[in-house]
């Protein structure tokens, strides 16, 4: 167990000092994960417009970009009834929307959409990207998810368990439902409110809702003594000697959790989409064939009558 902790206690060291030790002090002072996962949002901006057959403009499109990367935070603040983070969160703001800017009015965004038409390239990238995002997107769900009810002024909000899990699963998976309720995925980019797809199928568009909810749930078991002997996960936790890790460890966990988890997801989506889909015979319409044997019967008709005119 020793070991273990030592384990994820040097990747928790590794993950923070790629998130915020600035590339350069003066010049460029964000952490590198954090600049790539700027550009992997801008590019993801790009791909939900429509990818090459996106009609944004500079402005529309720097808005959609800020939508899918905060979105969440804004109806979760408006829901919990506190001052949304955002306000005082300009350095993330400023740091997403300009790296998208510049994504934009340089080649650079229409590169990335190129690479990731090369079939082995677009793989590599896709899955990157899913590990990536389960990373990082594992910190939002606990600090901004789980934490931020915690915190929350009222006793009942901050003690409850289903207000952290529906929070947690607003702030990982709620994107995609607006996306799809406001037609931001309009190349056309004309906006609207329409029947979302997840409004008639549960399981349209929410997988990351439900991947949100699961690592909220193990963060939730792993800290909060009440739930340490939970029967969906505690006993697992128990088994595995993982309920005894300090809270950074359960963070660095949960960080590699989500990241497999959408990692696993992404890898089973990409192979069915490879798979050769086997084409069922088809046969030839009803009319066709009606036509073809009504064709046949007025030829045999027509012989048959030129042969009683010559016996005539």
């Amino acid at each position: 167990m020793r070991q273990d902790n030592f384990s994820l206690a040097h990747v928790g060291d590794q993950l923070e000092a790629w998130s915020r030790s600035p590339l350069h002090p003066t010049l460029l002072p964000v952490g590198a994960l954090s600049l790539i996962h700027a550009a992997r949002v801008s590019h993801a901006t790009r791909q939900v417009a429509g990818s090459h057959e996106s009609r944004l403009g500079l402005w529309q499109g720097l808005l959609l970009n800020q939508i899918l990367m905060f979105g969440g935070v804004v109806i979760s603040g408006m829901l919990l009834g506190i001052a949304s983070p955002l306000l005082v969160a300009w350095p993330v703001i400023l740091l997403y929307g300009g790296v998208h800017v510049l994504l934009d009015v340089t080649p650079f965004g229409k590169l990335l959409l190129d690479a990731q038409d090369v079939e082995v390239v677009g793989i590599l990238m896709d899955l990157s990207f899913a590990l990536l995002d389960g990373v990082l997107r594992a910190e939002g769900i606990v600090d901004l998810g789980v934490e931020l009810v915690r915190k929350h002024p009222s006793p009942e909000l901050a003690s409850s368990v289903s207000a952290a899990l529906i929070n947690s699963a607003i702030i990982g998976g709620g994107v995609p439902l607006l996306i799809d309720l406001f037609r931001l995925d309009s190349s056309s980019g004309e906006w609207g409110i329409r029947s979302p797809s997840w409004a008639k199928d549960p399981f349209s568009g929410t997988n990351d809702i439900f991947s949100a909810l699961f690592l909220g749930y193990v963060y939730l078991t792993l800290t909060d003594p009440a739930l340490a002997h939970s029967p969906i996960f505690g006993g697992v936790a128990q088994q595995l000697g993982v309920g005894a890790m300090s809270n950074r460890d359960v963070r660095t966990f949960c960080s590699l959790l989500l990241g497999g988890v959408l990692l696993a997801e992404k890898a089973v989506k990409l192979s069915n989409e490879a798979r050769p889909v086997k084409l069922k015979p088809t046969l030839k319409p009803i009319a066709a064939r009606d036509g073809s044997a009504n064709a046949n019967a007025n030829e045999s008709n027509r012989k048959t009558k030129q042969a009683s005119r010559k016996k005539q």
